[in-house]
């Protein structure tokens, strides 16, 4: 049976979904953080996670046997960085893959063969146009030198204005106060891949604050 598994990975997480040669989707699942720029051996595991539950799901005590008969198509965050897809390609156990920027598989996904222009927010945040056939990537250029928009660089932002309350440079508010008690929880080692990687994550979701009563958090 020929099998074919498509990845749309992100700063955030990772869905996998399983189609036999029909095109019938035999199992979907979802992973935790793909960027394979930024944390590229943790993307590995949660792409590899993701992709065994959805055969566990498809064929039981046979999914291990099954990944290498995988035709492999990935979207993924960081893909556009110097040598990123290479080295995924080297360790994943498919027959055959092929590795693309989440904004490459958001265009085709989204527009087809038309033309039209396709914006990507999330964790990151990229721009794509395809015109006669032809795809442009603008932005997606990761966490440190661009992603304008994205959860991850507003995250980061609010962070540094908290820190700025914390020196007494800005007044404290209850917002404020609680970005810094989720920062105290989870750390600030910048030396860590584990932390950079779950600070991404934090940035991007910010999730509600149950503590802020919405006083001058401007």
């Amino acid at each position: 049976m020929n099998l074919f598994l498509g990845v749309d990975g992100g700063g955030t997480g990772c869905r996998v979904v399983l189609a036999n040669g029909q095109g019938h989707v035999l199992a979907r699942a979802e992973g935790g953080a793909a960027n394979i720029a930024s944390s590229p051996e943790t993307a590995l595991a949660n792409i590899l996670t993701a992709t065994r539950a959805a055969a566990t799901q498809a064929f039981g005590d046979g999914a291990e046997a099954a990944l290498p008969r995988i035709r492999a198509g990935l979207g993924l965050a960081g893909a556009n960085a110097a040598g990123a897809a290479g080295w995924l390609g080297t360790h994943l156990p498919f027959a055959q893959s092929r590795i693309e920027t989440d904004a490459i598989t958001a265009v085709k996904g989204a527009l087809g063969r038309a033309d039209g222009i396709v914006a990507a927010m999330g964790t990151g945040s990229v721009f794509a146009i395809q015109q006669a056939g032809q795809i442009r990537q603008i932005g997606g250029w990761g966490f440190w030198l661009g992603d304008e928009g994205s959860g991850a660089v507003l995250g980061r932002a609010l962070l540094s204005r908290a820190l700025r309350a914390l020196d007494g440079a800005l007044p404290m508010t209850p917002l404020l106060r609680a970005i810094l008690e989720i920062a105290d929880e989870h750390g600030l080692d910048t030396d860590s891949d584990e932390i950079r990687a779950e600070a991404l994550r934090i940035f991007a979701t910010g999730g509600p604050l149950e503590e802020d009563d919405g006083t001058d958090t401007a």
